[in-house]
């Protein structure tokens, strides 16, 4: 019989290794929707500050249209979504003065829409969008 070389060693325990990677004891990303369509979402965190209750900005998906309210003020637009990326086309948006803080969380708010987003959600059922402006923690929402 035949005794098997240091090499075929080396390149079984290197097979077995490569098959083993990504078990149980590395992480996993987390899960991206698949769709946004048919859901709606407040902000419960806009780059770290928490929204005021009651005036917490907004977003709801339809098909290719989305519609909120930074807080104060109202907008809408197109959006595209594939594979946890998400951007805005324009958004008109109604323009009334915001007393504070609600004013500066909805700037930052529409900040974040402007740039491309990242969007995951946690084991809780929140999403999280991250972009170059920052991120918003947020939860569903009734329609």
């Amino acid at each position: 019989m035949k005794m098997p070389s240091a090499l075929s060693l080396a390149l079984l325990l290197l097979l077995v290794t490569a098959c083993s990677w990504g078990g149980a004891g590395s992480p996993s990303p987390e899960p991206v929707p698949d769709t946004l369509a048919g859901t709606a979402w407040k902000a419960v965190s806009v780059g770290g500050r928490a929204a005021v209750a009651g005036r917490e900005p907004t977003l709801a998906f339809d098909a290719n249209k989305v519609t909120g309210s930074g807080g104060c003020n109202q907008f809408g637009g197109d959006y595209t979504y594939a594979d946890g990326k998400l951007t805005f086309g324009e958004m008109p948006m109604t323009l009334m003065g915001c007393e504070e803080p609600i004013g500066s969380i909805e700037g930052d708010f529409m900040k974040l829409l402007a740039g491309g987003i990242t969007v995951r959600v946690d084991d809780g059922g929140q999403i999280l969008l991250e972009g170059p402006a920052g991120q918003a923690l947020l939860v569903p929402a009734a329609r």
